[in-house]
């Protein structure tokens, strides 16, 4: 962020709204306790996060169709459409990838606490 990026606030707090208005840090310790505060509840406030929440369930919901799908796929072609060396190494490379996408799935919901 720009020096002098962030919007004035209330011109009631005086000095205190000089100070927030030319210093943007993260440093919690360079300003003073009631600027530090003003700043937090002043903030962007849950939607970020709520953002956030729901891309890792789209993602997941993609990881789970994407396994699905590579596993149908792989299954189908090994089984039914192809024969032979070929298809069985292919099989065997797609195994490993399949479980991958499948593991990383079952592990979202402990990782990041969603469904």
């Amino acid at each position: 962020m720009r020096y002098g990026a962030l919007k004035a606030p209330e011109a009631s707090l005086g000095c205190v709204a000089e100070q927030f208005r030319r210093v943007v840090t993260m440093n919690f310790s360079a300003l003073p306790p009631e600027i530090n505060s003003l700043r937090i509840f002043s903030g962007a406030g849950p939607g970020p996060m709520l953002a956030a929440a729901a891309a890792w369930d789209g993602l997941a919901a993609e990881l789970a169709a994407a396994a699905s799908s590579f596993g149908a796929v792989t299954l189908g072609l090994a089984e039914q459409s192809w024969r032979g060396p070929a298809a069985a190494a292919m099989a065997a490379a797609a195994a490993p990838h399949a479980a991958w996408l499948t593991q990383i799935f079952r592990e979202m919901p402990r990782e990041t606490g969603c469904r």
